[in-house]
């Protein structure tokens, strides 16, 4: 089921190089694209999927989820300091590779792969890793890149993503009844995020010299650390916590996402080389259609 789900996301890709390759799609109409999906299609997602989970989810499963994403981002913080040594060195770009070892895309692809697996019900559980996502990319990602700590890091997390976040735990406390008009435009804008995800990935993927980026033996060496060792030593951990089979499979599918686009646009607007970060993105992308399946096949 996870292979089938991760090759229909493959066949977006595909359809995004051949749109780019007919020129319907350019570096202009992407990025308002990206925009688009970033400021309303992303947090429409989100709320969606809370407004499917109203009556069916556990509220104690879910804080103890959230609980456990915290802990998680802080052990994926502490470890990328000793890793990304093996892997860049160079001042700027060291600590803008840094965070692709912690911050994985774990909405975009995160809610459509788990929504597949598991219903959509359980997509609710995304949730939990994206509201630990903004919480630690802003304050410690932006104060890694800046080299000290600002007022903007703590603005950033002041985002349609992360509003969307709280209506969603909001939409799952009081358990609304909402009316019609209000449920379906939600969720026909959230339908549409994954679909454009997974085409601007597809360009992205057109523009890039793919024959470089798989004949870098480093980016292998950082696709086994980033998209298998982590997930090989989350799973005993995982067992031994007080979460159901579908629960655990969630948790393990987030741990294995590829490495987030969100760290490439920070990167680009901060003015910092970020060819590796791409590179990183598109390999662990690509290669998670077979990683994940195998994976999540372990728990």
């Amino acid at each position: 089921t996870v292979l089938n789900q991760m090759l229909a996301l493959a066949v977006l890709v595909i359809a995004g190089i051949w749109l780019y390759q007919k020129k319907f799609l350019d570096d202009h109409s992407t990025t308002k694209i990206s925009a688009m999906i970033t400021h309303l299609f992303n947090p429409m997602l989100m709320v969606s999927s809370a407004m499917d989970s109203i009556g069916k989810v556990d509220k104690k499963s879910w804080f103890t989820v959230l609980f456990i994403v915290f802990v998680i981002f802080i052990i994926l913080i502490l470890l990328s300091f000793p890793a990304i040594r093996f892997f860049e060195k160079e001042p700027g770009k060291k600590e803008l590779f840094q965070l692709t070892l912690i911050f994985g895309n774990l909405g975009f692809m995160g809610i459509p792969v788990v929504s597949g697996v598991y219903g959509e019900a359980y997509a609710v559980y995304v949730l939990a890793f994206i509201i630990g996502f903004n919480f630690f990319f802003y304050p410690f990602g932006l104060t890694l890149l800046d080299r000290k700590f600002n007022l903007k890091a703590l603005k950033g997390m002041l985002n349609p993503g992360t509003l969307a976040c709280f209506l969603a735990i909001f939409l799952l406390l009081i358990e609304p009844s909402l009316p019609v008009f209000v449920t379906s435009p939600i969720k026909w804008l959230g339908n549409l995020c994954s679909p454009l995800a997974m085409l601007i990935l597809g360009q992205s993927v057109a523009r890039s010299d793919l024959k470089k980026i798989f004949t870098s033996p480093g980016l292998y060496l950082f696709t086994a650390y980033r998209m298998i060792l982590l997930p090989l030593l989350a799973i005993p951990i995982l067992k031994l916590l007080p979460l159901d089979e579908i629960v655990r499979g969630v948790c393990l599918i987030e741990i294995s996402m590829p490495v987030a686009n969100l760290v490439l646009t920070t990167g680009l607007e901060k003015k910092i080389d970020c060819d590796q970060v791409s590179a990183a993105i598109i390999m662990t992308t690509i290669l998670s259609v077979f990683t994940l399946p195998v994976i999540v096949s372990l728990l």
